[in-house]
Order: C-alpha cells, then structure tokens, then sequence
C-alpha cells in the first residue's frame, strides 16, 4: 500500500519528463491520472492495527484530487473496511498541487506564465525544455519567442547579429539566448534551418572568424604599431581613444 507521500514523490519525479510533461500539459487525453493505492495485506491488519488506522487517516485527509474508496472484507474484523485504493488526478493544476514540491510548483508557474504569452507553435518546445527555459526570466523567454518569429531567412542582410535590433532587444540579447532561438527557429522553419548555424540562416555577419586589424593613430593609445582583435571583442571592450575608424 502506498502513502501520499510515496505517490507524490513519484509525481514529482514524473514533472522531469519532457514527453510526460508534453503531453499532460497541452492533451486533454492525458486526463485523469490513476494512481493505484494498494490495500492492506491481512498480516498487517492482524499484527499492526496501529498502522493501517494511520494508513487510512493520511489518506483521509488528502483533499487534492479524489480518493477512490472501496469496502474490504477482512477475517479479523467484524465488518467491512473501507479502503482507498484509488487516487484520481484529473487536471495540471491538480498534479501539480499533488506533488506538493516547490520548484515543480514554481516551474509549472513559469511556464504557465510564458505559454500564455507567447504563440502556440512554440508550446511543445518552450514545455519540453523546462531546464533551459526556467533557467531564465520568463520575460526573456517570451521576448526570444517575440523576436522569433519576426526571423526569416537572410533578415539579417549581413550585418552582425549583434547590430540586428527587433522588438527592442539589445545587444546581447542574441549572445544570451542564441540556443533557445535557434530551436524556436527550427520548430517554425523546420528542414529550412536544418543543419544551418544561427548566422548563416538570418544572413548575418560570422563574429567569430572576422578579425579586424587595430592600428592606433595617435601615439600612446596602444603598445602596438599594430594589432589583430577578433570583431566580437573589439566591440565589447572600451579603447583608450575617442573614436574608431
């Protein structure tokens, strides 16, 4: 026989299941759950009472759900017993409050939260990849959905992406979340963005591999006549001069 505790345990353990979670959380076929409870077994109502008493009060008092009770004939007692032997799910909210867990409970806020906001072609997506989407802001996620699908193919016109402003995003914003856009990309575009890095399907400059030639034009500024700074770099880091050429 099984305790609250045990079953929500197992429930929460479920709540880490991408395609388990997928699909409790966008199928109402998914619905109800039942979680089989067990029953007492003869020799323990005979040599501990105590237990199966405390067994059926826990399970008495779960208000989650609904307990499915059935009645048990036993040779030692004189009248039936009722028993639960069932525990009836029948909606996200209702798991979730049975798993009675904090960060379930927080994570199925957060994704409650973006789902809600952002476009449903990205639902199964932004669902399955529950670390890396609770791993941010939920306003992060919903604007990479945002600026998503204002992405086609060579928008970026071969500038850096880092200079691509959409939707009011920054200039990091790209660097931050260039995976979750990347797979939001290919659940819009499909074989269209297969095999393709996030630069070469926006048309946009490669930031890695440009080096730029640096050579100061006034004495003292550098300790170099001059030097090769990869692009990226170059416009992170402050120079010591006024302007740069």
């Amino acid at each position: 026989m099984k305790s609250p505790e045990e079953l929500a345990a197992r429930l929460a353990r479920q709540w880490v299941k991408g395609e388990l979670r997928e699909a409790r959380l966008l199928t109402r076929e998914a619905w109800p759950i039942k979680l089989s409870i067990g029953r007492p077994t003869p020799e323990l109502l005979a040599h501990d009472p105590a237990a199966v008493r405390a067994h059926l009060q826990r399970w008495r008092s779960v208000q989650t759900g609904k307990v499915s009770w059935v009645s048990s004939g036993y040779r030692t007692t004189s009248d039936a017993l009722e028993i639960p032997r069932y525990w009836l799910l029948r909606s996200p909210s209702e798991w979730i409050e049975a798993c009675n867990d904090k960060t379930v409970a927080r994570e199925y806020r957060e994704l409650a939260r973006i789902v809600e906001a952002i476009d449903p072609i990205f639902h199964p997506l932004v669902i399955r990849q529950r670390s890396q989407v609770t791993a941010r802001r939920p306003e992060e996620v919903i604007k990479a959905a945002e600026v998503t699908l204002q992405l086609t193919p060579g928008c970026a016109g071969g500038i850096p992406l880092r200079a691509l402003s959409i939707a009011g995003c920054d200039s990091k914003f790209f660097e931050r979340n260039r995976n979750l856009i990347q797979q939001m990309l290919r659940q819009r575009f499909g074989d269209e963005m297969k095999d393709c890095s996030l630069e070469q399907f926006l048309g946009a400059q490669e930031w890695g591999e440009h080096w730029l030639l640096v050579v100061p034009l006034d004495t003292g500024l550098l300790p170099f006549e001059q030097q090769r700074v990869r692009a990226f770099e170059l416009a992170e880091r402050p120079l010591p001069g006024s302007h740069v050429m």
